[in-house]
């Protein structure tokens, strides 16, 4: 019936409370009994309805690493973990290095090459 405040080692009473607000804020529209009363508990007087929607900030979603699917004639052969942003013909390179993709293009000719930045590149073999 009460929140736990519990001592994390090196995590912030102020860090823990705005973890709780805002999953409260977030779970609202599920469970709206449950997180008035988990607002009440953290100390607010106004109703959570009068609280504003959490705002996600941008630099946190930016991915560094991507993992791109590559397919030999539409079948998956392997993944490669490579930078986002990565232009194709880098993609192409890392993937003709893979062994377990290089097996596939020995000794075949390849004739076209579809690639979707940071997700797939599709290799099309005869």
């Amino acid at each position: 019936n009460a929140i736990p405040k519990p001592e994390v080692k090196g995590v912030s009473k102020k860090l823990l409370t705005e973890t709780f607000e805002t999953i409260a804020i977030l779970l609202s529209p599920f469970a709206p009994h449950f997180c008035e009363e988990t607002w009440e508990a953290l100390g607010h007087t106004e109703g959570l309805q009068q609280t504003r929607w959490p705002t996600h900030q941008e630099e946190y979603l930016k991915q560094k690493q991507v993992t791109i699917a590559v397919q030999v004639n539409g079948k998956l052969r392997g993944t490669l973990e490579l930078p986002a942003g990565v232009d194709e013909a880098a993609v192409k390179q890392a993937a003709e290095g893979e062994d377990k993709i290089q097996k596939y293009l020995t000794g075949k000719t390849l004739r076209k090459a579809i690639y979707v930045t940071n997700k797939l590149l599709n290799l099309v073999v005869s």
